[in-house]
């Protein structure tokens, strides 16, 4: 039986590839994802960066396993919100990982 939840959400691990010298490192952190309705979804332009930030601010209920720079644990809050949405990797990534999870639902559904 299919429940319709009336907010649904989702929790995936998603790896940024983060450049470094030389390459990319692979990093992961855990994102709480809002199902975002179609016609909703439509109207945001992901193909200009505030399109996409716009997106994710609607999609992105919260993300964890986050350290700064030194490794101590950073808390979910605006300013690492805005923080992560600034940087190219990280909206790539978990954009990527947004619609391959809501696309395998819908094909498996």
């Amino acid at each position: 039986m299919f429940q319709l939840a009336a907010d649904p959400q989702f929790t995936h691990r998603v790896t940024v590839a983060v450049p470094v010298d030389g390459g990319h490192e692979a990093q992961t952190m855990e994102v709480r994802y809002r199902v975002v309705p179609v016609d909703v979804a439509d109207g945001f332009n992901l193909a200009s960066e505030s399109g996409t930030a716009d997106f994710l601010r609607r999609a992105v209920v919260s993300v964890g396993d986050l350290a700064d720079d030194e490794g101590a644990p950073l808390m979910w809050c605006d300013r690492v919100r805005d923080a992560l949405f600034a940087l190219p990797h990280v909206r790539l990534a978990m954009v990527r990982a947004y619609f391959a999870a809501v696309t395998e639902a819908r094909a498996k559904n």
